[in-house]
Order: structure tokens, then sequence, then C-alpha cells
């Protein structure tokens, strides 16, 4: 059935006419068909007959030992009856049979020849159609029928890629009928394969000769330009497709397409939409339209068309996505949800449409319906991934943002979140890596190192696994003062790149902090950094420390607040520079850095640590500077 997709549009326009153009059953035939029934027919119930083959033996020999013509009718009427009630019921393998039994009682009847052809056809019958469709060319008299006919049989060669025998078609219609435009346009396109000069004279003569077609080879000699980047000559005979008959608004489209290629916008939006008053549900245009709009970020006017269009094809759920995010665009919240809802009752991509609700709803400040819809998302769908680390992110930064019991909810909430979906998905995953992390961020926050270890270790051969990751895990077991693994990271970061600033940084850093530091070492690694990245932050940052591990509090302070200058809102710097004025006898700054620093972080042990220092310093009021930043 491939082969009949490729002439759909030509079998039902061309199949109408041909039906159409029988006004009765009886034309050209000596049959006669009637309603009537006759007392001794085979199967007086014609929609009850059972065996197919049985009942059309039955009947034609019934038909043919008929003593009289209107004996003979009520047989041929019963198998007429019969064939029509199997084409309601679109059994179309069935029909054939009887049909071809009609046809052998009358072989010349044109109706039933058609009807035949069009039914053999239906079960991709080409072939055969193509040879009932010629007898009904040779039966035939009226002209108008002899060229559908043609047209119909032409068709069906170029499904089957027989080109010339298609060829020989059109040519034997338009020799029948040198004015129709139709099958001239047919000769042309086949011809252009080969020679185009010739298709455009055949289309040329064909347009002197033609009384009612000239707009239509107009419009076909403008494709032919346009396929042969002509465009001059193109936008002339679109122009001319259009003078002829105006009606025929698809050379509007047309010259739409020329001036788009040309880089005319403007031009092109007023002929879509002229094209579109004559054809309001024209969907590919609606669509040329539609991109427009949106290429210029016009949301508004792009909504009228893609509302047409939804319109047009209900149940086309790629273009209700995009009316959704449309109308999310336009801040038309309730009815982009509203949209989405009907896509889920659709049976469309729920989880899509479940991601689009959720971002709806943040955007209009609902995280907790958010979050329900984020959670709805299966984790076989390819949003599982953003869904869950955009609801891990949510629930955090709910559990930072609130307080007291709701607080302890949502931050509860959010480590049962880590462990079911963890739970949920390959561990040698992405998304399995990204909670790891996420529950190594978490538990070193808590002062909880060894569990932030052992999330951070799970997921350490994982290929996202990166330098700030190596960083991350150096830190954790320098901490845990696990000296051995944590200059292991480091080192083997300075064999890959001996000027890695980051990594000397860090060991030079490592060793002042230490218990049992060695202070030249860390010089030696902070010198380095520092003639690498002289502006860094953290590089400067060390250094001044490194002089306040050596006792030079001024020389500390001077580094410090050029650290400070380039990362202002560094927890630990600010606490470093308040230490620095506290040693350098200035403890109304001291305590304003330790407050600044309290501000700044989460860090359980940090703010323990600054709130000490706090207490300790007693602080002259009368010369508290009014700010430090």
């Amino acid at each position: 059935m491939q082969v009949i997709s490729t002439i759909i549009y030509r079998f039902f326009v061309i199949s109408a006419v041909i039906l159409l153009s029988c006004s009765s059953p009886r034309r050209n035939s000596d049959l006669k068909f009637t309603n009537a029934k006759f007392p001794n027919c085979p199967g007086c119930n014609f929609l009850d007959y059972g065996d197919d083959e049985e009942f059309l033996k039955s009947t034609i020999k019934a038909y043919h030992a008929a003593k009289s013509e209107e004996a003979k009718s009520y047989f041929v009427n019963d198998l007429y009856l019969k064939a029509n009630v199997l084409e309601t019921q679109l059994e179309y393998d069935r029909v054939v049979k009887y049909q071809r039994a009609l046809l052998n009682l009358d072989p010349e009847n044109l109706f039933l020849l058609k009807k035949f052809s069009l039914a053999l056809i239906r079960v991709g019958k080409l072939k055969p159609a193509i040879d009932s469709l010629g007898r009904a060319y040779e039966v035939a008299d009226d002209q108008e029928d002899k060229v559908n006919l043609g047209l119909l049989m032409g068709s069906l060669y170029e499904s089957l890629d027989k080109r010339l025998e298609a060829l020989a078609i059109y040519q034997k219609v338009l020799a029948d009928d040198p004015t129709n435009a139709e099958s001239c346009i047919r000769v042309s396109k086949i011809e252009q394969k080969t020679n185009i000069k010739l298709a455009i004279n055949k289309l040329k003569q064909c347009h002197a000769r033609s009384k009612d077609g000239k707009a239509d080879l107009s419009f076909q000699l403008g494709r032919v330009y346009l396929d042969m980047s002509d465009l001059a000559s193109s936008e002339k005979y679109f122009k001319r497709a259009y003078k002829e008959d105006s009606t025929k608004s698809k050379a509007l489209a047309a010259l739409a397409v020329i001036y788009e290629e040309l880089g005319k916008g403007e031009i092109t939006l007023n002929l879509f939409k002229r094209h579109l008053k004559q054809n309001p549900e024209d969907y590919l245009i609606l669509g040329r339209v539609l991109d427009y709009y949106i290429s210029k970020s016009d949301f508004k006017k792009a909504l009228p068309y893609l509302e047409k269009m939804t319109d047009l094809n209900p149940r086309e759920l790629t273009i209700r996505f995009k009316l959704s995010y449309l109308y999310r665009e336009v801040k038309a919240y309730r009815k982009a949800i509203g949209t989405l809802e009907e896509i889920v009752a659709l049976g469309g991509d729920s989880d899509k449409a479940f991601y689009f609700l959720s971002d709806i709803n943040f955007a209009i400040n609902q995280p907790q319906i958010a979050m329900i819809y984020l959670e709805r998302i299966q984790p076989d769908s390819h949003f599982y991934y953003d869904s869950t680390l955009k609801l891990v992110s949510t629930l955090k930064k709910l559990y930072q943002g609130t307080s007291g019991k709701k607080s302890e909810e949502y931050e509860e909430r959010y480590l049962k979140t880590l462990k079911e979906r963890k739970e949920n998905i390959e561990p040698k995953s992405d998304l399995y890596f990204e909670l790891a992390i996420s529950e190594a961020l978490y538990w070193e926050n808590k002062a909880r190192l060894g569990r932030s270890l052992a999330s951070l270790e799970e997921v350490q051969a994982h290929e996202k696994f990166s330098e700030n990751h190596k960083y991350f895990l150096a830190s954790l077991y320098e901490k845990k003062s696990n000296y051995d693994k944590s200059d292991d990271i480091i080192l083997k970061l300075l064999e890959e790149n001996p000027e890695n600033y980051h990594a000397l940084n860090f060991i030079g850093y490592s060793h002042l902090e230490r218990e049992g530091g060695d202070l030249s070492v860390a010089h030696k690694y902070l010198s380095r950094a520092l003639d690498l990245s002289p502006d860094d932050g953290h590089v400067l940052d060390s250094m001044g420390w490194y002089w306040f591990k050596k006792g030079n509090f001024e020389e500390s302070l001077r580094f410090l607040l050029q650290a400070r200058e380039r990362l202002p809102q560094d927890p630990t710097i600010n606490k470093h520079v308040g230490l620095a004025y506290f040693r350098l006898k200035n403890p109304n700054l001291a305590s304003k850095f330790f407050k600044k620093a309290l501000t700044l972080t989460r860090d359980l042990s940090l703010i323990e640590e600054l709130k000490g220092f706090i207490s300790n310093i007693k602080v002259d009021t009368d010369r508290l500077p009014a700010s430090i930043d």
C-alpha cells in the first residue's frame, strides 16, 4: 500500500470527477439496476450472502438461466448492491470480485469499468487498474471523461516510476484536447527532467491556446523558472498567474517564497497574508507566517496563527506544545497550563508536559506545585535528568531560605530525594554522579566529612570527575588530616601541568594549615603560584596567610587586602583580614571583618569559629568604622 500514498491526492481528485461524471449507472450499459427484489433470488437478504464464491457462482448461473431481461436485472441488482455494501465497509478485495463478475456480464459498461479501476487502486493492484482504465478510455465518448481517465492512468504509471509510459498517456490526452492545461503541465514536468527548454516551450505553447487554464500554466512556468533559480522570470509568471485568475492565491504564496529568498521579509509577510485571506486554512502558509513572527520574537502577533493551526489539527501535539510555549512567553500562564493539561489528556508526552508545567509554576512563583510536576516525571524519560536536578536544587533553596520546622521538612525531603533517585538509576550514569556530588557538598557543609568523602569517592572514577572535583576530594582528605592522599591528588595534577597555579596554591596553603606543615615548602609553591597568577585573589590570600604564619602582620595585611579587593564576598579572606587587624591591635576593624565573613558562609565549623572570635574581641565603640566596604 506504500505506492498508493504517492498518488493519493491525484487519486481522490480525479476519481471523484470520474464518478461524478456518471449521472446514472445505466450509462453505456444494457444492464438494468433496480431496487426490486426477485422472488426466487438465491440471496433474498443481500447483507448476508455467506461465501462470496458460492454466491457469485449461483447468482451468475441464475442470471444465465433467466428467460427475461427483467428477471436478469434482479440478479444483476443483487451483485451491484452487494458490491456497494462491501464498498461502504471498505472491503475492497471483495468489491473487486463482485465488480469483476458484473463486468463479465457487460464488458463495455463505462460506469462499472470506472468503479472496478478505482477498487483495484484501493487494493494496490495498479497494473490491472491501468488496464481497466485503458478499456474505459476507449469506451468513453465524452471528452471530459477521456481527459480524467487519461490523467489517472498517467498518475498510476508515475507511481510505478514508468515516466515514459506516463508521458505517452499525457501526450495522448493533450493531442485529444490541445487546450487541456493539466495534461500539458504533466507533460512539461516529465520533459523538464531531461530537457528544461523543451518543457518551457511546451508550457508557453499550451498557454497560447488554452482558454480556462492560463493561470495554472503561468503558475507552472513560474515554478520551472524558480527551480532554475531565475527569480526574475519566476516572479514575472507568478504575477501573471495571479493577474489571470485572482483566486489562484497559490501564486501569491509562491511570490512570497521568491521575496523571502531575496530577503524582503515585509513583502513576503504581506503576500502570505493576502493568500490567507482567500485560503484561511492553508496550514503550510499559516506556519510560514508563524515562523516569521517567532523569528522576530513577536509572540503576540504569532499567537493567532498558531491558535488557528491548533484548531485545524487539534490532535497535533507538537503544535500544542509550541502553543503552550508562546502562551508562556506572553505571560498567558493560565492558557499555557490549560494547553499542557490538554496534551496530557490527549495521551501526549506527559513527561514533557509535566516538565513545562513545572517551568511555568516556577515562573509564577509556585515552587511547591512545580515540584509536584517534577516528581511525576518517570525515570525512563529524557526529562528525568533535568527534572531531578531542578527538583534537588529547588529543595535546597527552600530549606536554606526558610527556618524552623518548615526548613527541617524541606531538608529531610531533600535528603530523601537524593537517596531515592540514586537508588533508581545506574551508578555509572551522569545523573548519579550529579546527585553524589550534591550529597558530598551537603555533608561537607554539615561538617560530616566521612559521609562527604564516601559520596565523593563512589564517583571518583566517573568521566565527569573534573579537576575541581579533585580539589574538593583533596580538601576533604586534608580536613581529615590524610595528607598523603591529599598531596597525591595535587602532585598528580602538577605532573600533568607544572604551571597549574591552582594546584600550586592548594598544596602551598595546605602546608600552612596542616599540623607539622613546612612553611618553606609552602613559600616555594606559593611563590611559583604568585609568579604565574599575580592577580588571583586566592593566591594573594594564601601568600598573605603565609606572612601571617611567619608573624609579619603588616606584610600579611598588604596581601590580604589585595585578595579581598578581588574577592570581597569570600568568607575565608574576610576572616583572614580580620585576624590580621586583630594582630595589628585594631579590634574594631577585626570585628567588622569577622561579622562580614559570618554573613557570607553556611559552613557550620566556620560559623562557630567566627562567633568565637567576635565574642573574645573587646570593641571600642567610639572608634568603630561606619563600613568596611
